[in-house]
């Protein structure tokens, strides 16, 4: 018998890779939007980048939240970040909170990919595993044959 803590492990484990994919958008639309800013573009963009970012993270909290019952308090835009543009950037970009997820989501990209990859093999040899039976049988008296030329 197969408890439900497994399966939440399961699906935690496995939309690592779905959320670690929208961290990395997230980052790389953050980071675009800062390497823009010496040509003016980015000045209007860092902002609505960082919300995509804080909201990439309430996602992951409420990930965290459903699959392992772990509740993660959620750190706030600063209030200035609503107002005009000479005082939300530095606001934005001066919030620990902010750089805190960009290290956050930093981390989350090599470690969904390791356990992406460790479903993938567990999967994978368990269903090889399964079918040997099936694959033994049809060997002759139980070994590899050989092909002769």
């Amino acid at each position: 018998m197969v408890s439900g803590r497994l399966w939440k492990a399961y699906a935690h484990l496995t939309l690592d890779a779905v959320y670690g994919t929208l961290g990395l958008a997230a980052l790389l639309i953050f980071f675009g939007a800062l390497l823009l800013v010496p040509f003016g573009v980015g000045l209007f963009l860092v902002v609505p980048a960082a919300r995509v970012l804080f909201w990439c993270s309430a996602a992951e909290r409420r990930r965290y939240a459903a699959t392992c019952g772990l509740y993660v308090a959620e750190p706030r835009l600063p209030a200035a970040a609503n107002g005009p543009l000479r005082k939300a950037l530095p606001a934005v970009l001066g919030n620990w909170a902010l750089w805190r997820q960009v290290g956050y989501f930093l981390l989350l990209i090599p470690i969904a990919c390791a356990t992406s990859a460790t479903i993938v093999v567990t999967f994978a040899v368990s269903a090889t595993l399964a079918a040997l039976p099936v694959y033994f049988r049809h060997l002759a008296n139980g070994r590899a044959r050989r092909s002769v030329r």
